[in-house]
């Protein structure tokens, strides 16, 4: 039974997995930029050294470390700058303010894994208006699979506001585990279009709010997915999450997967995910729900929980929702929700 669902898994990528045609995102998606009070801030320019260009040509990557290093209260430039895969480390208690031309641009590099910016057992943070542009079209390796935007480890109490993360060699925003889980993760309002792996991949969390964000345009490899729910080990986390208010457009494969293969052990573990309001367009599959089997069967403790998607809406994709029940899964709950597309020229539409 394990081989003919690992065989069916891995179909549904074949399946799913044709030619990719980017789709610009409709302009009413656009949001404003926030504006903030930024009269206590320090320019980062001042950090950097005489007579500096602003063409994101040169790179400034230790001089805009030094300044995260010194302040808490960052002003980013107001144009273009180009910074090495060595990324930048985000301090306790920094609030980041991007201006409306300020840009952070990786240099081309040929690391299979690197984080643009790095949020690493930390607290306290937000980020405003983060732009945010990686290196997948001009990347010089062919390996590996993780070049992160913002990546957010074992870190508490952080806000991403406003922001526009494209291009990145694997997904745009990564939430994982450092010494604990992620905690306390607002991510809002935003656009993260035309990365490689995952538009957002959730691998532990409790208490994440994923609201009014589009996710656009993932394509380059597996999972090729909007968002990507999809811990690593038992001991991750997936409590109170909420997805709410967002738009998944014309991702490769999956809208959105929720795949809890690896979150199984000898202990309880308990699931809450909450999917409201949610619009797909155009992805191959609007949702994917899969996993929970493992080899020995008889040493795991079946996960307890709910995954809940309320008023769940797709339009013109190939291939309806995949939601994969078994003994192992938590509670899954679909509520007025309608699904709809279009398979070798013939429609087709699911109703909850």
């Amino acid at each position: 039974m394990r081989y003919v669902f690992l065989i069916l898994f891995l179909w549904n990528y074949v399946c799913v997995a044709q030619n990719f045609e980017y789709k610009d995102i409709p302009s009413d998606y656009i949001k404003d930029k926030l504006i903030i009070n930024t009269n206590s801030f320090v320019d980062i320019t001042s950090y950097l050294p005489r007579n500096y260009v602003k063409d994101g040509s040169v790179d400034y990557t230790v001089h805009l470390q030094e300044a995260l290093l010194k302040n808490e209260k960052i002003l980013m430039p107001n144009f273009p700058v180009l910074i090495s895969d060595v990324g930048l480390d985000i301090m306790n208690n920094s609030v980041i303010f991007f201006q409306n031309n300020s840009k952070l641009v990786l240099k081309p590099s040929s690391k299979g894994s690197y984080q643009i910016l790095r949020i690493k057992d930390k607290e306290n943070i937000k980020i405003y208006n983060a732009n945010i542009i990686g290196d997948r079209d001009y990347h010089t390796g062919n390996k590996g699979e993780w070049g992160m935007g913002i990546s957010i480890i074992g870190s508490e109490n952080i806000e991403i506001k406003n922001f526009n993360i494209t291009n990145c060699w694997g997904d745009g925003i990564y939430i994982g585990h450092g010494k604990s889980s992620s905690n306390k993760i607002v991510i809002a309002d935003g656009i993260i279009d035309n990365n490689r792996r995952n538009g957002i991949s959730v691998i532990s969390v409790n208490n994440l709010v994923i609201r009014n964000v589009i996710v656009s345009n993932t394509n380059g490899t597996n999972p090729n997915t909007g968002i990507d729910i999809e811990p690593n080990y038992p001991h991750n986390i997936l409590k109170n999450i909420r997805i709410q208010d967002v738009i998944t457009f014309n991702n490769k494969i999956n809208g959105i997967l929720i795949h809890l293969a690896e979150l199984p052990g000898n202990k309880k573990n308990s699931v809450g995910i909450d999917i409201i309001n949610h619009k797909d367009y155009f992805s191959s599959r609007p949702i994917r729900i899969s996993g929970a089997l493992k080899k020995d069967k008889n040493s795991i403790v079946p996960l307890s929980g709910n995954i809940n998607l309320v008023n769940f809406r797709s339009f013109n994709n190939e291939y309806e929702p995949a939601i994969n029940e078994n003994h192992f899964f938590p509670k899954i709950k679909v509520r007025r929700s309608i699904f709809t597309g279009e398979l070798n020229k013939k429609k087709w539409k699911k109703t909850y």
